[in-house]
């Protein structure tokens, strides 16, 4: 069984078995901090047109990629890992092709999916070739998000791509993959720890 952990708890993960599976408990507030910026920038957004992700129809998705997105936020907050958060508040996929930018490892794009999805799907159209793509997924339980893996942007562009109309992909082409041939989420938690301020002051001193 996959392993349970809160947020204040993500540190555990760096001492599990590489490759065992994590069930991230998310602190409440995090989940009603992503309805209430979804509900805000939709506004915002919506009113100028100045996005198709900020429509009405994308309400749902919007909430899931912004939670997706704070709890990478939070991971990086616990592990004292400084980064560039692309955050919507500035501009959405206006200025800086990347959810964050972590110093010495590089850029980053957070797919979130949810509890039902079968397949992990980047839009062909909206991959913006990061360095990494980290993937979580909501699970049965509405207080918990499943830390899948991760992609390389080579491993990313080397996936087949469904084109539209096919059955997974019935109104955009993406790259396609299994949930179980992303690299262990607990890989990409340890390169981040190795970024941390804390790590990086110790390599210095040596």
């Amino acid at each position: 069984m996959p392993r349970k952990m809160r947020a204040k708890n993500i540190r555990r993960l760096l001492k599990l078995p590489l490759g065992a599976k994590a069930i991230y408990e998310v602190e409440p507030e995090i989940f009603a901090w992503a309805k209430l910026h979804a509900d805000f920038y939709l506004a915002r957004y919506a009113a100028n047109g100045r996005s198709k992700h900020w429509s009405e129809g994308e309400r749902r998705n919007a909430y899931v990629g912004l939670l997706g997105q704070k709890i990478f936020d939070v991971i990086c907050e616990q592990l004292g890992t400084p980064k560039d958060h692309n955050d919507a508040v500035i501009d959405w996929r206006r200025q800086k092709p990347y959810d964050f930018s972590v110093p010495d490892l590089g850029t980053i794009e957070v797919k979130t999916f949810y509890n039902y999805c079968r397949k992990v799907l980047v839009k062909t159209s909206e991959w913006h070739g990061n360095d990494f793509l980290v993937v979580f997924r909501l699970t049965e339980n509405p207080a918990t998000v499943r830390l899948e893996g991760w992609l390389t942007k080579q491993q990313v562009e080397s996936l087949p791509v469904s084109d539209k109309g096919e059955h997974f992909t019935p109104y955009a082409a993406a790259y396609i993959a299994d949930f179980d041939k992303l690299n262990p989420a607990n890989q990409f938690v340890l390169m981040l720890n190795e970024k941390s301020i804390a790590k990086q002051r110790n390599k210095v001193e040596k």
